[in-house]
């Protein structure tokens, strides 16, 4: 980062599933008349509760024309067995279709608009959606980022600085101090600041649990894998940080520690951008 670049914005990372383009697979239909439909999807839902459990997210039907429908019924040729089922019903098959349909749910509206292009898709608003930010909470993140890399420079011994707050309230201050210790990153030196206070007003009552429930963290650079995972032990709730770490870095660059599906907690991440 050259002196003239300054921080201006940041950006949550989000988990992979948002930032996939769509992925086609085929599966099979048949083009009937659009009176017949209910019918067609009661004497096939044997084929599509086999073959098409992980396709909740692709709707049954596509009008093709005034008159027809295309319906879904699984991923292989109808069965000779199924054909007779359905002419006995009175169903006519004008066609057997093979249409590309998203392999993946789509986890925004962006994704939904551009991935039903092929096939129409269901939607389904997931738990979890990006956060959103006023312009006065962007910038006091952004003043909040600046103050952890001033932190740093003005005293680690690598530049790298923690700022730990509750309730927009600063309650730690970290920075590295490696030379001292190889395990003293910015990150753990704050955690252990707030263990120290705690460890204080505890000798007279119950320690909580968790060091840092409900807490923000600011840091300078994005945090290696222990100082990621130290912030998730804490139970923290969300992490910003300056300066990508190609090398190193847990969150955005090299790994996405804060969505790892088997752990107990996660928190938000987000990453800052320069001009």
């Amino acid at each position: 980062m050259s002196g003239a670049e300054r921080l201006i914005d940041f950006r949550e990372l989000v988990p992979m599933e948002y930032n996939k383009t769509m992925e086609l697979v085929r599966v099979c239909a048949i083009e009937v008349l659009c009176k017949n439909v209910s019918k067609v999807i009661e004497l096939t839902s044997h084929i599509r509760n086999q073959q098409l459990r992980d396709f909740m997210h692709i709707k049954l039907c596509k009008r093709l024309s005034d008159t027809t429908i295309a319906v879904v019924y699984g991923t292989t040729t109808l069965s000779q067995e199924d054909t007779e089922a359905l002419k006995n019903e009175g169903v006519e098959i004008f066609s057997h279709l093979s249409p590309e349909v998203s392999k993946n749910p789509p986890m925004s509206k962006k994704q939904l608009l551009e991935w039903s292009v092929s096939w129409p898709l269901n939607f389904h608003k997931p738990a979890w959606e990006p956060k959103k930010f006023s312009k006065a909470e962007k910038l006091k993140v952004i003043d909040l980022l600046n103050r952890a890399m001033e932190v740093g420079l003005n005293n680690g011994d690598k530049a790298a600085g923690c700022i730990i707050t509750y309730n927009g309230t600063i309650v730690a201050e970290g920075w590295d101090r490696r030379n001292s210790c190889v395990l003293d990153h910015s990150v753990i030196v704050a955690i252990r600041s707030i263990s120290e206070r705690i460890a204080d007003f505890g000798k007279n009552g119950e320690l909580p649990e968790y060091l840092c429930v409900g807490c923000d963290v600011y840091l300078s650079n994005e945090p290696c894998a222990m100082c990621a995972m130290a912030l998730i032990h804490s139970r923290v709730s969300n992490v910003y940080y300056a300066k990508s770490d190609t090398a190193n870095g847990a969150l955005g660059s090299n790994h996405s520690i804060h969505h790892l599906k088997a752990l107990n907690h996660c928190y938000r991440a987000f990453e800052g951008r320069f001009s």
